[in-house]
C-alpha cells in the first residue's frame, strides 16, 4: 500500500509529508505559507513604519533608518557595555559553580554595592561604581569562602570589593588574608 502524506501544515492544514526531520507535531508549513509569512508586512525596528521585508529576516524598511537606529549616544554606547559585561559575570559565575557542583542564586554587581553600602569589605574604604575594569579601585565581587574551597554562589557568601584588593585576597579566605597581609 502506496504511504500517504499525513502531518498538517501549521497554518492551513493542506497535508504534508512527514519526513525524517526532529520537528515537533504542528510546526511543519508548506511551500506557500512559508512564503506567505516571509512577506507580510512588519514594523521596523527603527521607525515603526509598517513594511514588506524584501529578504528573510530583515527587521528595518531602509538602509538610512538602519544606520539611524545604529548611532548611539556615548551613554547609550555606555550603558550598553555595561549591560554587557554584567551578562558575561553572571554568565561566568554561573559556569564556575556548576563545573565546581556548588549552590548558585541570582545576584548583581549592584545589588550587592547597595547591600554593603558601597564599601570594599576588605579594606573598609569606598569603591567608586563608576571606575572600570581594569583599575585596581574598579568594583568586583569577591567570595568569602572562595569557589575553590567549595563556597557557595550566593549573596550570603559575596561581598563587595575593589580589583586591587580582591587580586590580593586570590583565592584565599578572609581569615587567611589577615594572617598574610
Amino acid at each position: 500500500m502506496p504511504r500517504k502524506p499525513d502531518t498538517p501544515c501549521s497554518d492551513c492544514g493542506t497535508l504534508l509529508w512527514s519526513g525524517r526531520g526532529s520537528r515537533p507535531p504542528g510546526t511543519r508549513v508548506c511551500r506557500p505559507c512559508r512564503a506567505a509569512r516571509r512577506a507580510a508586512e512588519r514594523a521596523c525596528n527603527g521607525c515603526g513604519q509598517s513594511f514588506v521585508p524584501s529578504q528573510y529576516g530583515q527587521r528595518f524598511c531602509s538602509l538610512a533608518c538602519w544606520h539611524e537606529s545604529a548611532r548611539q549616544t556615548p551613554e547609550q554606547r555606555k550603558h550598553r557595555q555595561e549591560r554587557e559585561r554584567e551578562r558575561l559575570r553572571t554568565k561566568n559565575w554561573k559556569r564556575r559553580a556548576a563545573r565546581r557542583g556548588v549552590v548558585s542564586e541570582p545576584y548583581t554587581l549592584a545589588d550587592i554595592a547597595r547591600r554593603d553600602r558601597y564599601r570594599c569589605q576588605l579594606c573598609h574604604r569606598t569603591v567608586d561604581m563608576s571606575v572600570s575594569w581594569p583599575h585596581p579601585e574598579s568594583p568586583t565581587i569577591d567570595h568569602v569562602v572562595p569557589l575553590a574551597d567549595g563556597g557557595d554562589d550566593t549573596r550570603a557568601n559575596v561581598q563587595l570589593a575593589h580589583l586591587g584588593c580582591n587580586s590580593r585576597k586570590g583565592a584565599r579566605g578572609s581569615q587567611q588574608l589577615a594572617l598574610v597581609g
